[in-house]
Formats: C-alpha cells, sequence, structure tokens
C-alpha cells in the first residue's frame, strides 16, 4: 500500500504544481480530492452520516462524468464538492472549509491535468481496502510523514507511533461512552491512536492551531473505521466552555512564548499559577488539569523541566501532588523525535487514585534501538510495564521505583535525583529515599572539599 500511496502522491504533485503553487497549497488539494473518494465509500461513512441523494457525486460517478468532452470540468467538480461539504455542514457541523481548496489555483488547472489527477487517485482507491482499520491507520501516518514538511515549526514535532501506543495503553480500561480531548491535537495522531486502541470511545474533542493540521486531524479521525462523535476546531484560543471529559491525551508545545495562545482554566489556584509564567508547557497542563473529569484519567508528554524540579513548574507539581493525581512518571530516551533531540517525560494522571497509593518512577532511557539513523521506543517492553501496573503490581525491574508523594516533596519535586539515587544494594533491598537523599547531599559536599584542596595544591605547585 505505501509503495502505491507514494507513488500516487508523487504524480499528482507533478501534475499539480507548476511552479507557483506552495507544497501547503498542493497537501489542502490533495486532502480534499482524498476526503471525496472516502466519503463516496459507504463502508466507512462518519457516524449517522448519510448521502441524501442518488449517486451523482460520487467520486466514481463524476469520473466517468468526466469522460465526455462536452462536460465543463470545473463547475462538474465544484458542483460535487458543493454537495460534500454542503452533507457535511448539516450533518456533521464541521464547516464548508473541509473539503475547499483555493479556487484561484484549481481554475487554472487544465482540464485534462483534471482528468489525471482524478484517474490516479480513482485508481488507487479501487483496490484500497478502506474498511481493515489497521491498513486505514497506516495510511493516515503515512500521509501525515509525506505533508509534514507543510506544517508550521510547532506542528512538525509530531508524536511517534510507538510512544502514541504505550501513551494510550496507560488510558485502556473498561469503561464505555468515553469522551477524550487534546487542547493541541496537531495532526490529531494522538487522538487517532485513542480512537483506534482505547475500548468505549464515543465523543473526541481537540483544537488545532493551523487550517491545514485542522483538516488532517478532522478527516482522519471521520475515517479510521471506528464511529466516534469528532468535534475538532482550528482556533488560537483553547475554550470547551464548562466541559470536563473522561481521558485526554496530549503532546503539548513547549517553551516560553504564549502571545499567539489562549486558554481558559476556571479554578482559581490553577489560575494564579498561570498568572506567574510564561511556559506554555504550564499553561496547557493547568488546563487539562482544569478539564480532567472527577474520575479522569490522561497521559501528557512533557519537557524534562518537570522531571528536575525546575523552578519553573514547582507550584504547579505542589497542586498535583497534593491533590493526589500524578500516578505514574516516565522518564523516556533522548531522540525519539525525529526533528528534535528533546528528550520528554511521560506524567500519567489519574483522578482515581488511592490516598495512600505510591507514585511509580520508570526509568526508560534504555528501552530503544535503532533503525537507520533514528531512534526507536521498545513499545512492547514498555506497554507490558504500564499493563502491569494498571492490574495492580510492580513490574520486578531495577528501572522501576515505587515513592509516597511525600518523598517526592522531600526530593523538592526532583524525580531525575529519585530515578537515579535509588539503586539496589547487593542485598536486593533499596534504601529508603530520605536516606539517599542525604548520602546525595554528603557526596556533593565532600567533592566541593575536595575540589578546593586541589586548588589549594595548584596555587601551590605554582607559587
Amino acid at each position: 500500500m505505501q509503495n502505491r500511496l507514494e507513488k500516487t502522491l508523487d504524480e499528482t504533485r507533478k501534475i499539480y504544481v507548476s511552479g507557483n503553487e506552495s507544497f501547503r497549497d498542493f497537501c489542502d488539494f490533495t486532502l480534499s480530492i482524498i476526503t471525496w473518494n472516502l466519503l463516496s465509500d459507504a463502508r466507512i461513512s462518519p457516524p449517522n452520516f448519510k448521502n441524501t441523494t442518488s449517486d451523482k457525486y460520487n467520486f466514481t460517478s463524476v469520473l466517468k462524468t468526466l469522460s465526455h468532452n462536452a462536460v465543463n470540468i470545473h463547475s462538474t467538480i465544484n458542483e460535487a464538492l458543493h454537495y460534500w461539504n454542503n452533507l457535511l455542514q448539516n450533518q456533521q457541523k464541521y464547516g464548508l472549509a473541509l473539503l475547499k481548496w483555493d479556487d484561484a489555483i484549481t481554475e487554472n488547472l487544465p482540464g485534462n491535468s483534471w482528468k489525471l489527477i482524478l484517474q490516479l487517485w480513482g485508481k488507487f482507491f479501487s483496490i484500497f481496502p478502506s474498511d481493515n482499520r489497521d491498513i486505514l491507520c497506516e495510511f493516515w501516518e503515512y500521509i501525515e510523514r509525506y505533508f509534514v514538511a507543510a506544517y508550521n515549526n510547532e506542528n512538525a514535532y509530531l508524536t511517534p507511533v510507538a510512544l502514541i501506543s504505550t501513551m494510550t495503553q496507560y488510558l485502556r480500561g473498561e469503561e464505555k461512552n468515553i469522551s477524550i480531548y487534546d487542547p493541541y491535537a496537531r495532526t490529531g495522531n494522538l487522538l487517532a491512536g485513542a480512537q483506534h486502541i482505547v475500548p468505549g470511545v464515543q465523543e473526541i474533542v481537540g483544537m488545532s492551531s493551523t487550517r491545514l493540521s485542522w483538516k488532517l486531524a478532522t478527516i482522519r479521525l471521520l475515517f479510521t473505521g471506528v464511529q466516534s462523535n469528532i468535534h475538532l476546531s482550528n482556533s488560537s484560543k483553547i475554550d470547551v466552555n464548562n466541559d470536563t471529559f473522561d481521558m485526554i491525551l496530549s503532546n503539548p508545545p513547549y517553551g516560553d512564548s504564549r502571545d499567539s495562545i489562549s486558554i481558559s482554566v476556571k479554578d482559581q489556584h490553577l489560575a494564579t499559577i498561570i498568572q506567574k509564567t510564561k511556559r506554555l508547557e504550564v499553561l496547557f497542563l493547568s488546563h487539562m488539569l482544569d478539564k480532567l473529569s472527577d474520575d479522569g484519567r490522561a497521559a501528557i508528554l512533557l519537557p524534562s523541566v518537570f522531571l528536575t524540579g525546575s523552578s519553573s513548574v514547582k507550584s504547579l507539581m505542589a497542586y498535583i501532588l497534593y491533590r493526589n493525581i500524578l500516578d505514574v512518571v516516565v522518564e523516556l530516551p533522548q531522540g525519539l523525535f525525529e526533528r528534535t533531540a528533546i528528550a520528554p517525560v511521560l506524567f500519567c494522571l489519574n483522578k482515581k487514585r488511592k490516598k495512600d497509593k505510591n507514585i511509580i518512577l520508570i526509568n526508560a532511557t534504555n528501552e530503544m534501538f535503532k533503525s537507520g539513523r533514528q531512534l526507536y521506543l521498545n513499545e512492547k517492553t514498555l506497554t507490558a510495564w504500564l499493563q502491569q501496573i494498571q492490574d495492580g503490581s510492580i513490574p520486578n525491574e531495577k528501572n522501576i521505583i515505587k515513592v509516597a508523594p511525600n518523598e517526592v516533596v522531600t526530593a523538592d519535586y526532583n524525580f531525575y535525583k529519585l530515578l537515579h539515587l535509588q539503586e539496589k544494594e547487593d542485598n536486593g533491598e533499596r534504601k529508603p529515599v530520605a536516606q539517599l537523599l542525604v548520602e546525595g547531599e554528603q557526596i556533593q559536599n565532600n567533592l566541593v572539599l575536595v575540589q578546593r584542596e586541589i586548588a589549594v595544591l595548584i596555587q601551590n605547585y605554582n607559587n
């Protein structure tokens, strides 16, 4: 499938791009062609979606109509797309932009070029097993990678597939009629992973910051072979009214710039915290805590400042620990993302935690393998560990420890220190965290004394 898809995309691009059109325009145009094909396929229609007329506007019917020379190609295609857009608007509330493209560009596309492009995609979809969920997921993953050059920088850091599987594993459960939310959905890959892996997902809500990413996210969620109600918006203002969600899954943006994004937080404690910082990850995490239901769970990727107890996140960490929400922390390997060397940390949150339950810390920095120049997460091992933790048992691994919330506070919210100081003794037992912290400070003090002695020896030698 991948080879045929790549060939179809490459040939479409050669026909479409004449030198003036941008790659982003090509991606927008191609997504509309793909959506038109998929809407015409009754096997994978969106939930409650009905084609209310004859097959006149189906992709294959229009392709046959275009074989007649007397037909006005542009008006015929525009009429068909207008029909499907109106149908989506009336039945699904997705707006008229889902199949829309730049008319100024397509009007200049010669009729013969139109025919060639439609024939290419007609041939591709004629043998495409669109009712196979696994192949549909692979299809969207490849489309996402092919289009990556068209995204802006903040959308380019796409979450690796293995990491999506790991995050969704934590959310798996027996719940039904689940609502799931991502305030920074990018291309929809995390939400699509949840839709595909987590049973019982009924409603999906998300925000995408650019029109192209919103379009790709919406289309891929509509056509994954899973029936869910989809509500995605394209806006820099993140606001979902008073709604809360059963599950939250997200890879939010990191950094200091928040001028272009507006996020609502109703909890007064969280509102106070975000007023004191410009860190985007603090803003987004505060918003997600605010939107997680009273018995909800979340899997969120965050920067390493949350692992090391940076001063910029301590107030928020104190809030999370006081409310006993933090369940699992996973230190991830560096180099998993294709376009950045960042080493994120996975925070798993659970508002149903028992009061006396420990927090599980996992050092997964060695759980990766290399293929070519890219590093990949060893998802089988990590998902197995998370499954054991969900079942109530702690894997007997040296890289997995449990700590009480008060021990995290004693460590000044430094999970990295807890993970890397707490080693097994020769007898197989672990020292208490408090004792390890004291020993660590003693080692640091001794090191300072040694450094001073060396400095004195060097000075005496020079004199």
